[in-house]
């Protein structure tokens, strides 16, 4: 007999397609209280009606002011917050070798790494208070990019090695009051970003749903859906070898 989930609030952030979607879908299936949050608010509206149950906002959580927002409509929303699931993600293929307008390649790099790593680790400090009072988790969504980067997108391989860095702090500093960090560490899937992007069979986002459900059952600190489990590990005892083979990649 399968023990019932261990948590009944979610917020799932970029929640409205994608990863973040399948992963709200999932959490109703196994009957919990979830709130997303996205951009398109017709984005936002198509996933309400997808998914029974689901509550949505719209919140662009690349504005410091809006995250507070956001955390503070759903975290009441829900009456309470037991799982904060970091899906929200931009990436950009940019050639560094030409710079263009000054401020414009400035602005971009900022929104990429607002988005990509501050405004997650701004949400866990908002949320803190919430999860150590019921004892919750929080999920980074990392990437495979994160360990062994890609040429073509620095900025976004710099923030997903900046959240894997902090989902090994974060974990030690939280563990003492009663509050999990789990790094999600996909491969490529089959969404939006990597739309027209050839190479391997690429996951669905439903896979890495029921990958993340299983891992938060059984208590693991890093869930490596598919394909990723056997790069991390080459990562591990192969890194050259696994450089050689996404460095270059699209």
């Amino acid at each position: 007999m399968q023990t019932p989930f261990p948590h009944r609030r979610a917020i799932v952030t970029g929640g409205s397609r994608g990863i973040g979607l399948a992963i709200a879908t999932a959490l109703r299936a196994e009957g919990v209280e979830v709130v997303v949050c996205g951009r398109d608010p017709h984005t936002l509206d198509d996933a309400l009606r997808e998914v029974p149950g689901l509550h949505g906002l719209v919140a662009d959580l690349g504005r410091a002011g809006a995250r507070a927002d956001f955390l503070e409509q759903a975290t009441e929303q829900l009456g309470g917050l037991d799982l904060l699931v970091h899906c929200a993600g931009i990436q950009r293929a940019v050639d560094w070798t030409h710079v263009g307008h000054p401020d414009e390649a400035a602005r971009e790099l900022a929104r990429e790494l607002e988005i990509d790593l501050v405004a997650p680790l701004h949400l866990t400090r908002l949320a803190a208070p919430a999860l150590i009072a019921s004892g919750g988790t929080v999920v980074f969504v990392s990437s495979i990019l994160g360990a062994t980067p890609k040429a073509c997108a620095p900025a976004y391989c710099a923030a997903k090695a900046g959240i894997r860095s902090a989902c090994v702090s974060l974990r030690a500093q939280l563990a003492p009051v009663g509050v999990s960090v789990v790094d999600l560490v996909p491969p490529v899937v089959d969404t939006h970003m990597t739309a027209g992007r050839a190479g391997d069979r690429k996951l669905t986002p439903a896979e890495v749903g029921a990958s993340l459900i299983a891992g938060l059952r059984a208590g693991r600190d890093t869930v490596a859906p598919g394909p990723a489990a056997l790069a991390l590990r080459l990562h591990r005892w192969a890194p050259g070898l696994l450089r050689r083979a996404v460095l270059h990649q699209a």
